[in-house]
């Protein structure tokens, strides 16, 4: 391959305001095919993207190495095991208000079992569309703890989606229904 003179590199878009993070009940999907722009724009989608903090989405990937060892081979030879993704959110709430008061904890109920949905460089603002690349993590919610209250900042929660499904690092959305 060439050396690509002058090439100044690829801008990609900034995340602020372009990134979409929603929560569908697993109830709502079988398949991945179930995932449809149809399905996130309606009812039973919720939209937490605003709810979490600027550190509280974070998805870990991780695989198992699983090691072949052979008689006098010179070298060990690795392979992908099993999937060991985690994903743990952290949202701000209000301690006054009762629980599923909050958009996020409306969703969040410990134990439900719930797909999270990401989207990345497109407005926040823009509907799902046919053609939206998306992210899908599958499982179950955690037990939401109170993080330690900091100075000068708000109240927050932490929960990890104890994930159970494959994730799939890109889907392409259809229309739906």
């Amino acid at each position: 391959m060439a050396i690509k003179k002058n090439y100044a590199g690829v801008d990609g878009p900034l995340s602020d305001g372009n990134l979409t993070i929603m929560v569908v009940p697993s109830a709502e999907i079988e398949a991945v095919a179930d995932v449809t722009a149809a399905l996130l724009n309606g009812a039973s989608a919720v939209d937490i993207t605003y709810d979490l903090t600027t550190d509280g989405y974070q998805h870990t990937p991780g695989n198992e190495e699983i090691t072949q060892n052979r008689l006098t081979r010179p070298y060990e030879k690795k392979r992908q095991g099993k999937q060991t993704d985690t994903l743990q959110l952290q949202y701000g709430y209000d301690p006054e208000t009762g629980e599923g008061e909050t958009q996020a904890d409306t969703v969040l109920v410990t134990g439900a079992k719930v797909h999270v949905i990401e989207r990345r460089g497109v407005d926040h603002e823009t509907d799902f569309a046919a053609g939206d690349k998306i992210k899908i993590y599958p499982g179950e919610v955690g037990r939401k703890t109170d993080d330690p209250p900091v100075a000068a900042a708000e109240f927050t929660r932490s929960v990890a989606i104890l994930l159970d499904g494959e994730v799939t690092d890109e889907t392409v959305l259809t229309a739906g229904a």
